[in-house]
């Protein structure tokens, strides 16, 4: 009697030891398995490079070079995986036997209430004539519409380049590229915001620098919320808003004076950068970095992220708590931690963009990906959208059943030998 009563207090101990610990268990690689994206059926769903993924609850915008996306005829250099219908589909009108888009790249897409901003490189046909680089197509009524008179009075110059758009939801409009004099003005170079009010949009440069020219001398490449306030701004510019040290990733406040803040970070090119709601990550030549309050940052996984002429653009975070950084050089699962190392991910190719989706990473690319012939593919395992933990939610499950099993068997014990 006395020993069955161990073996459940045994039990009952090892069951609370692993349910406290199972949290603060570390990933392994293994479990970031490639799998084929949702929707695939015999073929490959991009035949050309994914650029841009952007996850709106259920639903994600994927954008890039490709044509007949999934099959689609429309459904050229931009698609959108509708969650509820369980279907690629066309941004198009109804019936569209060819995509809107017709030439070009889509670097980048914000989705906010029902409006998708799409910027990048390229033509959109809009009701017999062409915008170029940055428009919107609104969901509701299946239309494309420009910035600015198409063709001939375009918010940006139709030969440069919209690398990046950030929509605050009810609020501004970020656009950073390679472009100068945005909507005509002087000073409106390499990035700008502006405002829907209405009755038309109203636009502001990013503050001048300290001389009446323009802030930014050079492109930028990603812009991002930051948790300070304003945004963070990536790019390859020097002395942001005239303000010393603010070179490549710099923070924009409008509502203050200084309106730049310079960052702790090396003064080379950045291109990547991720607000996950809790952290805030960089990335771009030879490194990644994770902001640790105010304007410092820290080095992540040295060793096998700065190695020379890497080039970091992508970033996304696992559920088990990794950071995917990707780019020229593959795609790397890096531990956070002070000190912390990554692990290169096979076949991942030349990664353009990642997107963390239901407990997944939908990771695009301008290779195909996972020694397959598809240009997009998702790694690791996609819950149902009611689950939104990851499979240690399963693990768990099996985990407790089992400790129940052991209870039992030793309850029993312990009543035949009472």
């Amino acid at each position: 009697m006395k020993r069955a009563r161990q073996l459940v207090a045994t039990v009952l101990a090892a069951a609370a030891l692993v349910v406290t610990a199972a949290p603060s268990s570390p990933p392994s690689i293994d479990d970031l398995a490639w799998n084929p994206i949702f929707g695939t059926t015999s073929g490959p769903l991009a035949n050309g490079a994914v650029w841009a993924i952007t996850v709106d609850g259920d639903d994600v915008y994927v954008g890039g070079a490709f044509t007949n996306f999934a099959g689609i005829a429309a459904a050229d250099r931009i698609a959108k995986w509708d969650a509820a219908g369980q279907a690629w589909e066309a941004l198009a009108p109804a019936g569209a036997t060819d995509g809107p888009i017709t030439a070009g790249t889509i670097y980048n897409i914000a989705v906010d209430a029902g409006v998708v901003y799409a910027g990048g490189k390229y033509t959109v046909d809009i009701g017999g004539y062409d915008c170029t680089n940055l428009a919107t197509f609104t969901t509701a009524t299946s239309t494309w519409e420009g910035f600015g008179s198409c063709p001939s009075n375009e918010l940006i110059d139709p030969t440069k380049t919209v690398y990046t758009v950030e929509k605050i939801p009810g609020g501004p409009l970020y656009v950073g590229g390679n472009f100068l004099n945005a909507n005509g003005d002087s000073n409106f170079d390499f990035g700008i915001y502006g405002t829907d009010t209405g009755s038309g949009w109203s636009w502001s440069g990013l503050g001048d620098n300290g001389s009446g020219g323009a802030a930014l001398g050079a492109f930028v490449s990603n812009i991002v919320v930051h948790p300070d306030g304003g945004v963070l701004v990536a790019g390859d510019f020097g002395g942001a808003g005239g303000v010393t040290g603010a070179n490549s990733l710099a923070r924009f406040d409008d509502t203050q004076t200084p309106k730049w803040f310079a960052q702790d970070t090396p003064a080379v090119t950045f291109y990547g950068a991720l607000n996950t709601g809790t952290q805030l990550f960089a990335s771009g030549w030879e490194g990644a970095y994770l902001h640790t309050g105010g304007n410092a940052w820290r080095e992540l996984c040295a060793t096998e992220l700065g190695v020379a002429s890497a080039t970091w653009g992508s970033l996304a975070t696992t559920s088990g708590g990794l950071l995917l950084v990707g780019g020229t050089n593959g795609l790397y699962a890096c531990d956070t931690t002070d000190g912390g190392s990554a692990t290169l991910v096979p076949n991942a190719g030349t990664v353009r963009v990642l997107a963390s989706y239901r407990g997944a990473t939908i990771v695009g690319a301008s290779t195909t990906l996972a020694g397959g012939s598809d240009y997009i593919a998702v790694l690791g395992d996609v819950l149902p959208s009611t689950n939104g933990n990851s499979r240690q939610a399963t693990d768990m499950v099996i985990l407790l059943a089992t400790l129940t099993a052991l209870t039992a068997i030793a309850g029993t014990q312990l009543l035949r030998r009472a």
